[in-house]
Protein backbone atom coordinates (compact mmCIF):
# COMPACT_ATOMS: atom_id res chain seq x y z
CA UNK A 1 0.00 0.00 0.00
CA UNK A 2 1.46 3.13 -0.60
CA UNK A 3 2.47 5.79 1.83
CA UNK A 4 0.70 9.46 2.17
CA UNK A 5 1.74 12.59 3.29
CA UNK A 6 0.34 15.02 5.79
CA UNK A 7 1.63 17.64 7.90
CA UNK A 8 3.65 16.14 10.80
CA UNK A 9 6.09 19.00 11.42
CA UNK A 10 6.25 21.55 14.25
CA UNK A 11 7.96 23.20 16.89
CA UNK A 12 9.39 22.29 19.97
CA UNK A 13 6.56 24.32 21.74
CA UNK A 14 3.97 22.60 19.57
CA UNK A 15 5.25 19.09 20.47
CA UNK A 16 5.92 20.34 23.98
CA UNK A 17 9.32 18.36 25.39
CA UNK A 18 8.65 15.97 22.56
CA UNK A 19 11.24 16.42 20.60
CA UNK A 20 10.20 12.94 18.08
CA UNK A 21 7.96 15.82 16.46
CA UNK A 22 10.75 17.75 15.18
CA UNK A 23 12.87 14.86 14.02
CA UNK A 24 11.90 15.65 10.41
CA UNK A 25 13.84 18.89 10.54
CA UNK A 26 17.35 17.76 11.64
CA UNK A 27 20.61 16.19 9.42
CA UNK A 28 20.06 12.85 8.16
CA UNK A 29 22.89 11.53 10.67
CA UNK A 30 21.14 12.04 13.99
CA UNK A 31 17.65 11.10 12.65
CA UNK A 32 19.64 7.35 11.60
CA UNK A 33 21.42 7.04 14.90
CA UNK A 34 17.92 6.88 16.75
CA UNK A 35 16.62 4.82 14.35
CA UNK A 36 19.14 2.48 14.86
CA UNK A 37 18.98 3.09 18.61
CA UNK A 38 15.37 2.14 18.50
CA UNK A 39 15.76 -0.98 16.56
CA UNK A 40 18.21 -2.02 19.30
CA UNK A 41 16.02 -1.39 21.97
CA UNK A 42 13.28 -3.39 21.00
CA UNK A 43 14.80 -6.48 20.71
CA UNK A 44 15.68 -5.79 24.29
CA UNK A 45 13.82 -8.88 26.62
CA UNK A 46 12.28 -6.05 29.05
CA UNK A 47 11.03 -4.33 25.96
CA UNK A 48 9.93 -7.51 23.97
CA UNK A 49 7.94 -8.88 27.22
CA UNK A 50 6.41 -5.79 27.53
CA UNK A 51 5.19 -5.49 23.50
CA UNK A 52 3.81 -8.99 24.16
CA UNK A 53 2.38 -8.61 27.40
CA UNK A 54 0.83 -5.59 25.76
CA UNK A 55 -0.78 -7.13 22.88
CA UNK A 56 -2.09 -10.16 24.93
CA UNK A 57 -3.82 -8.02 27.01
CA UNK A 58 -5.45 -4.97 24.63
CA UNK A 59 -8.35 -7.19 23.17
CA UNK A 60 -7.39 -7.49 19.94
CA UNK A 61 -7.61 -11.02 17.93
CA UNK A 62 -7.89 -12.49 14.67
CA UNK A 63 -9.53 -10.11 12.04
CA UNK A 64 -9.28 -7.17 14.55
CA UNK A 65 -8.30 -3.86 13.01
CA UNK A 66 -5.33 -2.00 14.63
CA UNK A 67 -3.85 1.94 14.08
CA UNK A 68 0.12 1.59 15.42
CA UNK A 69 0.69 5.32 16.79
CA UNK A 70 4.04 6.69 16.11
CA UNK A 71 4.57 3.30 14.99
CA UNK A 72 8.67 4.25 14.59
CA UNK A 73 10.41 1.93 12.49
CA UNK A 74 7.83 -0.79 12.73
CA UNK A 75 9.65 -2.74 15.52
CA UNK A 76 6.36 -4.23 16.55
CA UNK A 77 4.46 -5.13 13.26
CA UNK A 78 5.72 -8.74 13.10
CA UNK A 79 3.76 -9.59 16.44
CA UNK A 80 0.79 -7.32 15.91
CA UNK A 81 0.41 -9.56 12.58
CA UNK A 82 0.76 -12.35 14.88
CA UNK A 83 -2.46 -10.83 16.93
CA UNK A 84 -4.70 -9.86 13.71
CA UNK A 85 -3.44 -12.80 11.20
CA UNK A 86 -4.15 -12.77 7.48
CA UNK A 87 -7.73 -11.00 7.66
CA UNK A 88 -6.31 -8.39 10.13
CA UNK A 89 -5.92 -4.77 9.21
CA UNK A 90 -2.96 -2.61 10.68
CA UNK A 91 -2.65 1.13 10.23
CA UNK A 92 0.48 2.49 11.00
CA UNK A 93 1.51 6.29 11.48
CA UNK A 94 4.50 8.19 12.75
CA UNK A 95 5.64 11.97 12.26
CA UNK A 96 8.96 10.88 10.94
CA UNK A 97 9.31 10.75 7.10
CA UNK A 98 12.55 8.52 7.79
CA UNK A 99 11.24 5.80 10.55
CA UNK A 100 8.55 5.26 8.10
CA UNK A 101 10.99 5.17 4.76
CA UNK A 102 12.49 2.49 6.81
CA UNK A 103 9.69 0.56 8.09
CA UNK A 104 8.58 0.37 4.46
CA UNK A 105 11.65 -1.44 3.27
CA UNK A 106 10.82 -4.95 5.52
CA UNK A 107 8.92 -6.55 8.32
CA UNK A 108 5.83 -7.22 5.98
CA UNK A 109 5.12 -3.57 5.69
CA UNK A 110 3.81 -3.90 1.76
CA UNK A 111 0.37 -5.36 4.09
CA UNK A 112 -0.39 -2.08 6.01
CA UNK A 113 -0.86 1.29 5.09
CA UNK A 114 1.27 4.20 6.55
CA UNK A 115 1.22 7.85 6.98
CA UNK A 116 3.58 10.31 8.07
CA UNK A 117 1.73 12.14 10.48
CA UNK A 118 1.06 13.23 14.23
CA UNK A 119 -0.71 10.61 15.78
CA UNK A 120 -2.31 13.61 17.98
CA UNK A 121 -4.23 14.72 13.94
CA UNK A 122 -5.39 11.07 13.39
CA UNK A 123 -8.57 11.05 14.59
CA UNK A 124 -11.91 13.90 15.27
CA UNK A 125 -11.71 15.92 18.41
CA UNK A 126 -15.40 14.10 18.95
CA UNK A 127 -14.31 10.69 18.31
CA UNK A 128 -15.05 8.62 21.18
CA UNK A 129 -13.84 4.69 22.37
CA UNK A 130 -15.61 2.08 23.02
CA UNK A 131 -14.98 -0.74 24.64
Amino acid sequence: MPNSTSAASGTRADWKSDFFGTLNEMPPEPVAGISHMLEAMSSLPAYRDARQWLLRNLGISHGSSVIEASCGTAAALPEVWDVVGSNGRITRNDPTKAFVDSADTGREAWRTQCTIRDWRHTFPPDCRWRF
